[in-house]
């Protein structure tokens, strides 16, 4: 969450949630090394045409393609692998809620939420920062609806993982990325540059293929 939270507030919403949302990919690579069931194919397809899609992602940035990396809080250069890693390290999760499906899923999300808890205050405690303070009633209100909203909606993710095949649970999730676009273009009437669209829809068809596919290692 870190990692994503990180990205998000420094690169296009919509693109570092296409990268995150690689789980699924990351859950059937992983499925070698840690449920010792070798990945089919069109697994390792899937994950060349995403890697592919990354790398035009960050191409697109770099050469400032999107319509606002001049942005100061704008850097695409640590935001994308940011993103890619929060992918990564979600799908090492989400195998792990597979295999824990036994435990009621509010002592996993009390778990979670402590963890991060710890993390955080240590962090916030070691490493210099720029003290922060939400002051008006706008801010405070964003942030209490963040957490309610976050905790629910890790409450469900927690039930659907635990019940059912990671890889086919996650569709669900690629509707964030398309929410996220259907935003920032409608709202903010901001889109990705033709280069950076490519390598995200590169990613989200890789996903997604994984995802329909009809071989599901951790099944």
């Amino acid at each position: 969450m870190m990692f994503l939270f990180f990205a998000m507030t420094h690169y296009d919403v919509s693109i570092i949630l296409s990268l995150s949302s690689m789980y699924p990919i990351w859950v059937a690579v992983l499925g070698w090394p840690l449920l010792g069931q070798l990945p089919s194919r069109d697994t390792w397809i899937a994950l060349a045409v995403s890697t592919l899609g990354m790398w035009l992602v960050y191409s697109a940035a770099l050469i400032g393609g999107h319509l606002n990396v001049a942005h100061a809080n704008y850097l695409p250069q640590y935001a994308i692998p940011a993103g890619a890693i929060a992918g990564l390290l979600s799908g090492i999760a989400l195998i792990g809620l597979h295999k824990v499906k036994e435990i009621d899923s509010r002592a996993v999300v009390a778990h979670f939420s402590a963890v991060s808890t710890l993390i955080a205050f240590s962090i916030w405690l070691l490493l210099p920062t720029q003290p922060m303070i939400a002051s008006d009633r706008s801010s405070i209100l964003r942030l209490l609806l963040v957490g309610v909203t976050a905790m629910i909606g890790q409450l469900f993710l927690t039930k659907a993982f635990s019940a059912g095949s990671p890889a086919r649970v996650s569709v669900i999730g690629l509707s964030q990325v398309a929410i996220a676009a259907l935003y920032k273009w409608g709202v903010e009437g901001r889109l990705p540059s033709a280069l950076g669209l490519v390598g995200m829809l590169l990613v989200v068809g890789a996903t997604l293929w994984v995802m329909l596919r009809k071989s599901d290692p951790v099944a």
